[in-house]
């Protein structure tokens, strides 16, 4: 992982699944949504997710990052970024 870029865990599957790692550019004011919707159009097409509004108000995007439920169209704290792997599952 260089400062350009953020490696990912999303999990694929159910009970039975597994985690699948990338590697996307950071940016600024970035969302997990954002990470999220980078992989789908760029890395893996067939990765499909939830969500209505982008703007962290309806709760349907709602996933667990690194073990914590959170809202993945808030923005990211760029006073505390995300350590790399993050893990992004249901």
């Amino acid at each position: 992982m260089s400062n350009d870029t953020l490696t990912v865990e999303i999990w694929r599957g159910r009970e039975d699944g597994r985690f699948d790692t990338f590697e996307v550019p950071r940016m600024a004011s970035q969302t997990v949504l954002d990470i999220v919707t980078y992989v789908q159009r760029n890395l893996d097409p067939g990765l499909s997710y939830r969500f209505a509004c982008r703007v962290g108000v309806c709760g349907s995007c709602a996933m667990t990052v690194n073990g914590k439920p959170r809202g993945p169209a808030a923005p990211m704290s760029t006073r505390s970024p995300m350590k790399a792997p993050c893990a992004f599952s249901p």
